[in-house]
């Protein structure tokens, strides 16, 4: 949720409510979907360094307009994250 004071990590492996999955709390993603391992943003955009992101309203997703911010891109295409 967007206002999300706290998150708890980032699940990298698709799975439904109740499954077991893969969780990091530290590192990189990219944020061009379809890469492995990348983000989903709620509107697609260019992310660049210096923006910063954070839990969309909408579930599984980020976004730039998001209050709370958690993730920073350090280089073009590359948010990094340390929950």
């Amino acid at each position: 949720m967007s206002t999300d004071n706290k998150i708890f990590g980032v699940a990298i492996d698709d799975a439904n409510v109740g499954s077991l999955v893969r969780v990091i709390v530290k590192g990189y993603l990219r944020t061009f979907e379809g890469n492995r391992f990348s983000t989903l943003q709620e509107t697609y955009s260019t992310i660049v360094k210096g923006d910063q992101l954070g839990i969309s309203a909408t579930p599984g997703k980020i976004s730039k307009t998001a209050s709370i911010k958690h993730f920073t891109c350090f280089q073009d295409g590359i948010v990094s994250f340390n929950i």
